[in-house]
């Protein structure tokens, strides 16, 4: 209490005491803020920039072309920036290059809903990143479409001898369980027979 009192007379005393302690005050409350802003705001470059966690095919994969694109026959890449926060999420998705069509809102959808990161680390701290990913659409050509249909028609074909194969093992089996049977029935007969013979006196 005397400390504050003291200090207090010190510094309505000397005037030039109190603007050094003011001015040390505002650069210090400075500092923390510019040091909160440096941790919300994202970064562009980082030591170790953040990771897609599955790989970009797998995100691809997720693609659902957008009907309109299809029947327009829409091609090409959408950009799509955002920031991956400290937690590994995609946050404010936005379309910094579009091709229109409805691939634009698909891009978006599919990094929101499906892109997950290993996120940022920048001087040993996880940060938020700022970060673009390319997204592109490509209709399947003609001979692509004929290759898939080929394959398809070789899939159920192999499907198709593989149950087959099934089938044939399940008739055999069922054959060799009804000879067993049959043969168990047989014998159970004879043993009847013989049961019933007629002993010699």
């Amino acid at each position: 209490m005397e400390f504050r009192k003291s200090l207090s007379t010190s510094l309505n005393k000397t005037p030039g005491l109190f603007a050094l302690v003011t001015v040390i005050t505002a650069i210090f409350l400075l500092v923390m803020f510019w040091n909160s802003q440096q941790e919300s705001e994202p970064l562009e470059i980082v030591d170790q920039m953040p990771t897609l966690i599955g790989g970009i095919n797998a995100l691809a994969a997720e693609v659902k072309y957008p009907e309109n694109a299809r029947n327009d026959q829409i091609e090409g890449r959408v950009i799509v920036q955002f920031t991956i926060d400290k937690n590994g999420d995609v946050r404010d998705p936005v379309v910094v290059l579009g091709i229109g069509g409805g691939c634009d809102e698909e891009a978006v959808r599919v990094i929101t809903e499906h892109a997950k990161f290993k996120p940022g680390v920048h001087q040993g701290r996880v940060v938020p990143v700022k970060m673009a990913i390319p997204i592109t659409f490509k209709l399947p050509s003609q001979g692509d479409e004929l290759a898939e249909e080929v394959r398809q028609e070789d899939l159920l074909r192999q499907g198709i001898l593989k149950l087959r194969s099934h089938i044939d093992e399940f008739e055999k089996e069922a054959l060799r369980f009804k000879m067993r049977s049959q043969g168990d029935e047989l014998a159970e007969e004879v043993l009847t027979i013989v049961d019933q013979m007629p002993t010699l006196i």
